[in-house]
């Protein structure tokens, strides 16, 4: 079972942010994708997903972690395929 630091606590500490800089398991999750993106539940993910796409497509998200940051760089790379390929709107989680 993975152990979360005290987020709330952590410097530069964002509610909407997936994974927190500070947090030792966060930190290990955005290093290792296939193990950070596997421990999401369906909200989270979606959360994630919805996330990805504002920070690529509104000026308004401006608190994403570095912990974060290469999940949601992974998931606006697969939104822009799956649009292109699929027709699939950006944002839109395929069904």
């Amino acid at each position: 079972m993975s152990v979360h630091d005290y987020h709330e606590a952590l410097p530069g500490f964002s509610e909407a942010q997936i994974w927190h800089d500070g947090c030792a398991e966060c930190e290990t999750r955005g290093k290792d994708l296939s193990r950070g993106i596997g421990s999401m539940d369906r909200g989270r993910f979606a959360l994630a997903w919805r996330r990805a796409a504002d920070w690529n497509t509104s000026t308004s998200v401006r608190d994403v972690s570095q912990a974060e940051r290469p999940l949601l760089e992974a998931l606006w790379s697969i939104q822009l395929k799956l649009e292109s390929v699929c027709g699939l709107p950006i944002g839109e989680l395929p069904r």
